[in-house]
């Protein structure tokens, strides 16, 4: 079922990158990595972008994938400075904190 979550939350991103950044309509998204985390259930997506105009190198996408059908988009994090750090958040699952800062990459 992970890895069924980490797919669908992989399809999604692109998407999702470019709805949350709509000053960026040009920019090419790429996923680079998917990865679940079993005790959280929350998929974390790697996505470059494919021009710097965005302002960050890379950025994390935090989905929950529900029922295998659907990625919910939590929030996103920004590579800056050799740091993961939280860009902004989502209204869904509100109850679900996000730390300000993801572990090195």
């Amino acid at each position: 079922a992970l890895r069924a979550g980490e797919d669908l939350a992989a399809e999604a991103a692109p998407a999702q990158a470019t709805e949350h950044f709509p000053d960026n309509p040009d920019v090419t998204w790429t996923v680079v990595d998917a990865t679940a985390d079993p005790a959280s259930g929350l998929v974390q997506v790697e996505i470059a972008p494919s021009s710097d105009e965005v302002g960050y190198p890379a950025f994390k996408l935090i989905a929950l994938c529900e029922g295998g059908e659907e990625s919910v988009l939590l929030g996103a994090y920004a590579l800056d400075g050799g740091a993961w750090v939280l860009l902004f958040t989502t209204d869904a699952r509100a109850e679900i904190d996000l730390a300000p800062e993801l572990g090195s990459p």
